[in-house]
């Protein structure tokens, strides 16, 4: 998998370790990765989806060569029909020599690039020539054999049974390849390079594993876009447990706190499990947060648990398809969530869908959620002319990122929720903070519904393999929320937007540091400027 120091690095230098979309404080830091928050976008990258082969082809030393091709036999091959026909049409009636049936090799050898078999050979064995037929043999390879590496091999059981359905493959195909590659890499804390040995039959490879692997991550992070009544100054720490008794096992436990650790602090546990073959995950968390608004006597707190499971339909080099769908609890009893006191008892089933593609130096996702609010399970809400506990909701977000040249991109996101229902207070969509709406605090606004964007422009600095990568950039964003009707109350609409720039320094190999100054141009909460630092270290 891409190790959690590359991911928080990424999310430091991207300036996004603070709040989500919908996500004030409190939701974000005590229920990470729930369904219907909006993802992050991402630069594009270039992911090992396959092992080092390059595809063999060769001409056997034929005396009898002679007269001009007629046509072409292709045997042992499952290479499409119009795939093969277009290889061999452009060599009838050329003269049959050593050059010629190596270009016809280099021909079908190309077009097997093009097709869905990962692992080939391409032969033209000793023949006559006669009538001037030449025959062409195809070795469509499978694995034999898989030999782990890296240490203690034997703990490896889901790395195995990716690899033993790989094996099952025959020919194998390249979508398997990719899909099982990558899954080997999702594996939490390891990081396998794969490469192809010659089997020992001719049709046969073996499959060479080297995994590398990080029993404890551990990521801290600190930033400034906090609301100022929980603390404009926040932290946070994450410490990844992987493999505990099984390969597929991941624990976090995760504490975030104001920094006077008084108004604001939150604590969970988090366990997630991968099943092999098939790389579903089952996941499950409990948390516990603690609200003291400054110059309030009110304190409150909260209870968050949630079920999680995720399976993906397809995982490739550049396209990746998850279906996710989850239960999730979240108590409160005078806590402060966002800009609003909340005693409310909120059960939710979500589903999800999202799609991620990379395409040359273009790369986006999208996710689409339904969130349904159910009346059982002990939920309630303190005031139902207010919020009810039955409410459905649709949520969709999309993030792109276009790379223009090595030093410049532009990457783009919107984000949207609707619904008709009156939702309780955890369930609304959010702005302001450092996704949507950075010239103001963290959940400024919130609202039943709503429609957020953002526009960056970014430069790069030094060179990120020398682990010196940093830029500069500008934004403009901004959303607007719109409340459903509820009977004898007058809610407003907000609309905002700011502007602004900033860098993102990489100061050491696992650590960066972002500086921001944004001015609020619609919706002003204060003077309208806002400077903002974050800090992100793993280890």
């Amino acid at each position: 998998m891409t190790s959690l120091r590359t991911i928080l690095l990424c999310a430091c230098l991207a300036a996004v370790s603070a709040s989500a979309a919908h996500a004030q404080i409190v939701v974000d830091k005590v229920q990470p990765g729930r369904l219907d928050e909006p993802k992050a976008g991402k630069e594009p990258t270039i992911v090992p989806g396959a092992p080092s082969s390059a595809p063999k082809t060769s001409v056997a030393s034929t005396q009898a060569m002679s007269g001009q091709i007629t046509g072409v036999r292709l045997e042992r091959s499952s290479l499409p029909r119009d795939l093969a026909e277009a290889a061999m049409r452009p060599f009838i009636g050329k003269p049959i020599t050593p050059g010629t049936l190596q270009q016809l090799a280099d021909a079908y050898s190309q077009a097997y690039a093009r097709s869905d078999i990962a692992l080939y050979s391409i032969l033209v064995p000793e023949q006559t020539f006669a009538d001037g037929q030449v025959r062409v043999t195809v070795i469509e390879n499978y694995i034999d054999e898989v030999i782990l590496g890296g240490a203690n091999p034997e703990t490896a059981s889901l790395t195995s049974s990716y690899a033993a359905a790989m094996a099952e493959q025959r020919p194998l195909t390249r979508q398997a390849l990719q899909r099982y590659l990558l899954l080997m890499n999702d594996v939490p804390g390891a990081t396998t390079t794969p490469n192809v040995i010659a089997g020992d039959r001719p049709d046969t490879v073996k499959l060479v594993l080297d995994t590398k692997r990080d029993p404890i991550e551990t990521v801290v992070t600190l930033d400034t876009r906090g609301a100022a009544q929980l603390g404009r100054t926040q932290v946070q720490g994450d410490v990844y447990f992987n493999g505990l008794g099984y390969e597929g096992n991941q624990t976090r436990l995760t504490a975030a706190a104001s920094a006077d650790f008084d108004r604001f602090v939150s604590a969970s546990l988090s366990h997630a499990t991968t099943f092999g073959p098939s790389g579903l995950m089952a996941s499950a968390s409990i948390g516990y947060f603690r609200t003291r608004p400054d110059n309030s006597p009110l304190e409150g707190q909260g209870y968050t648990a949630s079920l999680q499971g995720s399976y993906p339909l397809i995982r490739g080099v550049n396209t990746n398809v998850t279906l996710a769908g989850g239960l999730d609890g979240f108590n409160t009893d005078n806590a402060l969530v966002g800009q609003t006191l909340s005693s409310d008892r909120t059960r939710a089933l979500r589903g999800a869908l999202s799609i991620e593609n990379t395409r040359g130096q273009t790369a986006w996702g999208a996710s689409a959620s339904i969130s349904q609010g159910l009346s059982a399970l002990g939920a309630r809400v303190s005031n139902p002319a207010l919020a009810s506990s039955r409410f459905t909701k649709a949520n969709l977000q999309v993030a792109a990122t276009r790379v223009l040249d090595p030093s410049w991109r532009i990457q783009g996101a919107l984000s949207t929720q609707l619904t008709t229902d009156r939702l309780p207070t955890s369930e609304l969509m959010t702005i302001g903070g450092a996704r949507f709406g950075r010239a103001f605090e963290s959940g400024f606004a919130s609202a039943d519904s709503g429609l957020a964007g953002s526009i960056e422009v970014a430069r790069k600095f030094g060179d990120p393999k020398e682990g010196g990568a940093s830029e500069a950039y500008a934004f403009v964003d901004g959303g607007k929320l719109w409340f459903s009707d509820r009977p004898g109350y007058v809610l407003r609409d907000t609309e905002l937007s700011s502007a602004g720039g900033g860098i993102r320094l990489t100061v050491a190999k696992n650590t960066a540091i972002g500086l921001e100054a944004a001015k609020q141009l619609r919706g002003r909460q204060d003077d309208g400027w806002r400077m903002s630092v974050s800090l992100g270290s793993n280890f």
